[in-house]
């Protein structure tokens, strides 16, 4: 039988469309389901049956299984900052249906948990979490942007157990090199909800118009408000939603930022690292990383004991995983 698709689903679309659809069903029917009940849910009738069940809406799973089915071993995928990982699933949908494809999403994105202060920390996590699902090697892993160094450390401390990661793709970052000065971030409450407001930008292609000045007289609270008024204003958001999916943006976001400027990760890297590179040069405008290295692979030779394989992939640090781009990206990441 045909089952229509839930939209945000099947069309893909940037990662905060999921947001507005999490909050629609939390102000229609009381229940504060996970993006891992998105994909749970793929259609329209099994999220119907997920509202109807008597169960703990608001439990908390890292792992949101974007593509479960299929005999090949498992591709267990880091997001970007903020941890949203919708927008893998053009990807997981090119890699084929015999492809399962697992991403991680951290527990601060509901807005109550605390973030986790270190890539290390967040590495463990992820590494529990995946071992319910695949207990032992060879792993397949893989990260984007900020979970590009997530992916990296979990591969770190999967060798350090003797476990074999057959595949570490590395999605358009450079390495945080030994000796680097990453930009040391002095920011008030404002600031940070100014560039996190930028961000979001970015992603969704709306204008919120968020300034320093505005937010600066404000208090934290009435500070998030105001970001949450924003984002309901062009449709980010329904009216009248709940603020803990933007403070759970927001806290993961800048816990993701000063993760990366802590992280210094070890040399020595036993596997083989796959790098991604996009066509359009990597631009860290915020100073994250430090002196971005400019040899063919950014730096991660110098963390690796065998050869990094480049590959170059049309579009930018964002648009890479999208269409038309994402397919180019598909083809060469095949496992």
């Amino acid at each position: 039988m045909y089952k229509k698709k839930c939209p945000s689903v099947s069309l893909g679309g940037h990662s905060l469309l999921a947001v507005r659809l999490m909050a629609d069903i939390e102000k229609q029917f009381g229940k504060n389901l996970s993006l891992a009940a998105l994909f749970q849910g793929a259609t329209i009738e099994q999220l119907a049956i997920l509202l109807g069940q008597n169960i703990d809406t608001h439990s908390w799973s890292p792992l949101v299984a974007i593509q479960p089915q299929g005999n090949q071993l498992p591709f267990f995928c880091m997001p970007g900052s903020g941890g949203n990982v919708v927008y893998f699933h053009q990807l997981a949908r090119h890699l084929g249906n015999d492809q399962p494809f697992y991403a991680l999403q951290p527990p601060s994105l509901d807005g109550v948990s605390e973030p986790f202060s270190s890539v290390e920390q967040i590495a463990a996590y992820y590494l529990k979490a995946i071992q319910t699902i695949q207990p032992s090697g060879p792993y397949f892993l893989g990260g984007h942007s900020f979970g590009v160094l997530v992916a990296f450390e979990m591969a770190q401390q999967l060798q350090q157990k003797g476990e074999t990661v057959a595949l570490l793709a590395l999605f358009d970052l450079p390495a945080p090199l030994p000796g680097s000065t990453p930009k040391q971030l002095d920011w008030d409450d404002a600031r940070w909800l100014t560039n996190i407001a930028h961000i979001l930008e970015m992603l969704s292609g709306k204008n919120l118009e968020i300034s320093y000045e505005t937010l600066k007289p404000l208090t934290p609270l009435a500070q998030l408000n105001h970001l949450k008024q924003q984002m309901e204003t062009v449709n980010l958001l329904p009216p009248n939603s709940g603020i803990e999916r933007v403070r759970g943006i927001v806290q993961t976001i800048k816990a993701d930022e000063l993760a990366v400027m802590s992280y210094l990760p070890q040399a020595g890297y036993q596997g083989r690292i796959t790098l991604f590179r996009t066509s359009e040069v990597y631009q860290d405008k915020l100073g994250m990383l430090g002196e971005v290295p400019t040899d063919p692979t950014w730096g991660w030779n110098q963390l690796s004991r065998q050869p990094v394989e480049v590959n170059v992939v049309p579009g930018n640090h964002t648009t890479m995983l999208s269409e038309p781009y994402v397919q180019v990206l598909a083809e060469l990441l095949k496992l």
